[in-house]
């Protein structure tokens, strides 16, 4: 290989190693931001990494906790609001379980929490939630 190849492979190498180096120091600031905001008054302390990733799935943790509660009370609404409309011209049975089930004539016996946790699993899913 000549030198002017070797040049233009080290370049390249660097300029690969300085991305990366980039992508990860912009990274660990802004967790280390995060977790400073949520320690207040440690606004000059750098957490050890160990403890800065814990927190940071702990986060993920109670984050995702809150977005299930959400999506358990979005489907517990539907369901309320689906057995309500059901029970109109049908048949409806409370399970005594929290769920209820409508009895539609001759067709098929539908519960009504199983189609609310489908269409919030739908409408979720369309709005981008995991």
């Amino acid at each position: 290989m000549t030198d002017t190849g070797r040049r233009e492979k080290l370049r390249e190498r660097l300029a690969e190693v300085e991305r990366t180096f980039e992508i990860r120091w912009q990274a660990d600031q802004r967790a280390i931001k995060k977790w400073q905001e949520a320690h207040p008054g440690n606004d000059l302390v750098w957490p050890d990494r160990a403890d800065m990733v814990q927190w940071l799935l702990s986060e993920m943790d109670k984050l995702r906790d809150e977005l299930h509660k959400m999506r358990e009370l979005k489907t517990e609404r539907l369901a309320i609001v689906l057995a309500t409309e059901l029970a109109r011209d049908n048949e409806v049975d409370n399970l005594g379980d929290g769920e209820s089930i409508c009895f539609l004539g001759k067709l098929p016996t539908v519960n009504v929490r199983e189609i609310a946790e489908k269409l919030v699993k739908t409408m979720t899913a369309e709005e981008g939630e995991a």
